[in-house]
């Protein structure tokens, strides 16, 4: 599968469109979520503007270095073939020689100048000039241009100047003087130079960008330092050493360039080689011109070179190195050259290879517009941010699949705001809501306090009760006990409360005989159950409740000693009014037996207790 002429690095993308508003044909697709873009390379015509628009270089053209490594380490006859504009190019490089030294040093057997070549093609451009017949022809030199014509402009590739390239010229030439037995590698300062290789097969076998060059002499660390003279092989060029200039190849043609006798036209930049094909069919009666264009600057800003360099310094570069090798070149040789190759065969045929979206539905392209709050009734803004030329292109593209509504700046910008607003009502939401939370975790605050303070109350009560107090929590772990509860387990409880007060974390377990724990343990099993049994302890009696807290995971216990007065006089009148409440039960049963005998019995043991109550001794001693 051949890999695509241009990628984009997924990874490094940030969706800026700025590739796309560098595109001159809308190669570059968008897909339907609008975050991931794809050249396409049926579209691509390899002029390289989307790779110089990118601010964070996520684009990146189809490397041929290993392939040319490939090539020379099978020990083949490599022929490395230059353009002219190396001198553009490495001007750091101070002696062509040592750069003919250096590409031998890479392990090319030959070094050629692709300059004689040019030379070649111009003679065919002059004859074409001068045999006009009435057809209007556009040069084919540029690869770019050629691609943009038989892909967008079809109809006017019958007007591609039939006429081979110099790059394939020479490598025709090259072939010629090696009888076939050479593989070539063309280099030089454009990229679809290597689509255009592609449509030779067995011709060129592979084609370096002076940048890749550049990378190539990094990694071999091929310095002109280190290195002799050795000059380039023939045959030499002569004015086709001005070709990277945009008028350079009319210079070697001798072509005309004066306003009032000349019909040529130079065109570069891509918006005006557009303008012209556009309006090329129209208006060609009217213009009557032939037309010389270039994607670039001339081949001297071609996408394969350094990047920032500036134009003005590089032509004249190139026109000094031209004079150079022109004022030392051997004319009667190169004539014999000329004459020596001039049946080498420089036709080139162009097939058309349609691109261009022709025929859309209106009702589809309206239907796309009303998606980014547009239509074709009213007159649109055409701001250019999606990188399409109208917001009708953008629809069109669209339709095709090559981009989505969703890339409209303008649409996006009122999304946008619709959604700060409605943010910034939810943001006023949750700011109240905020503000109502602070208020209730500070009524919490308030009622946890107050609860604090409440139990701390509690406890101080419970503190000074006469009768022992215990909470446990479900493993029967001490959370709470009084003094009165301490003292009842003794001294070594007592002497472990100076150090745990209130024996915290105790656990209960190791501080009761088993048949008073088994009482917690089995509320504590039961949740829903509670005991009350007497139990002697200590040489005590001692009256134990236990019984479940809140939801059942604390218990509580009250130990009473029975023989304590208070707790004894208390114990006994809650004892006798139990004994008169089943006594009434038993009364209320056989009471039409009993008779008075009933009420005879209640008011004798209401008279116990009344007695009891009243002791006349205590009332006596309290009176002494």
């Amino acid at each position: 599968m051949e890999v695509p002429l241009y990628t984009i690095n997924k990874s490094k993308c940030v969706t800026c469109y700025a590739c796309i508003r560098a595109c001159p044909v809308k190669a570059i697709e968008v897909d339907s979520t609008g975050d991931e873009l794809h050249i396409s390379s049926k579209r691509c015509i390899g002029c390289g503007l989307c790779e110089e628009a990118c601010p964070v270089d996520a684009i990146f053209f189809r490397n041929s270095k290993q392939n040319c490594y490939t090539i020379i380490d099978k020990g083949n006859k490599v022929a490395a073939l230059c353009e002219p504009s190396i001198s553009a190019e490495f001007p750091d490089i101070t002696d062509y020689r040592k750069f003919a030294h250096m590409l031998r040093a890479v392990g090319f057997t030959n070094v050629y100048e692709v300059s004689f070549g040019v030379d070649l093609v111009a003679r065919e451009y002059a004859k074409l000039q001068n045999e006009f017949n009435g057809k209007y022809f556009i040069s084919s030199t540029c690869p770019s241009v050629v691609s943009l014509v038989e892909k967008y402009y079809p109809e006017l590739t019958p007007n591609l100047a039939p006429i081979a390239s110099p790059m394939i010229a020479s490598a025709r030439v090259v072939k010629e003087l090696h009888k076939n037995d050479i593989k070539i590698v063309y280099i030089g300062p454009c990229v679809e130079t290597k689509n255009e290789a592609l449509k030779h097969p067995g011709l060129i076998d592979a084609v370096l960008t002076f940048r890749e060059l550049r990378d190539i002499f990094n990694e071999l660390n091929i310095k002109e330092t280190n290195l002799e003279f050795s000059d380039f092989d023939p045959p030499y060029g002569a004015e086709g050493e001005l070709y990277p200039l945009r008028t350079g190849l009319l210079e070697a043609a001798k072509i005309s360039q004066n306003l009032l006798r000349g019909n040529m036209t130079t065109v570069s930049d891509a918006p005006y080689i557009i303008a012209l094909l556009d309006s090329f069919e129209r208006n060609i009666d009217n213009i009557r011109s032939n037309f010389n264009c270039f994607m670039c600057h001339g081949c001297l800003m071609g996408p394969g070179t350094t990047k920032l360099r500036n134009y003005q310094v590089r032509r004249a570069e190139v026109v000094k190195f031209a004079r150079k090798r022109i004022e030392s070149l051997d004319k009667n040789k190169w004539d014999e050259n000329i004459k020596r190759f001039k049946y080498i065969p420089l036709d080139a045929t162009f097939k058309e290879n349609k691109q261009r979206i022709d025929n859309i539905q209106e009702e589809a392209i309206e239907k796309i517009l009303q998606e980014t709050n547009k239509d074709l009734k009213t007159e649109n803004l055409d701001c250019k941010g999606c990188g399409f030329n109208s917001c009708r292109d953008m629809a069109i593209a669209t339709y095709y699949g090559f981009a989505t509504p969703d890339i409209c700046l303008l649409n996006n910008k009122k999304t946008i705001n619709k959604q700060r607003q409605l943010l910034k009502q939810e943001t006023d939401k949750y700011k109240k809501s905020l503000e109502a939370l602070a208020e209730s975790e500070k009524n919490a605050t308030k009622s946890k306090d107050v609860a604090h303070e409440a139990q701390e109350t509690l406890y101080a009560t419970i503190r000074k009760l006469p009768f022992g107090v215990v909470f446990v929590d479900k493993n029967l772990k001490i959370i709470y006990s009084n003094d009165s509860f301490i003292e009842l387990l003794g001294d070594d409880a007592i002497e472990i409360n100076e150090v745990i007060p209130g024996l915290i974390g105790a656990n209960l377990k190791t501080l009761l005989p088993p048949d008073i724990f088994n009482q917690f343990y089995l509320v504590s099993s039961n949740p829903n159950e509670a005991t009350n049994k007497d139990f002697t302890y200590k040489e005590r009696l001692i009256n134990i409740q236990v019984f479940p807290l809140g939801s059942g995971n604390q218990i509580g216990g009250i130990f009473r000693d029975l023989l304590i007065p208070e707790i004894q006089k208390e114990e006994l009148i809650s004892r006798i009014t139990e004994v008169i409440d089943k006594n009434l039960n038993i009364v209320q049963k056989i009471g039409f037996l009993l008779g008075e005998g009933a009420a005879e019995s209640e008011r004798m043991l209401n008279s116990i207790i009344k007695a009891f109550k009243h002791n006349p001794l205590e009332e006596s001693k309290g009176n002494e």
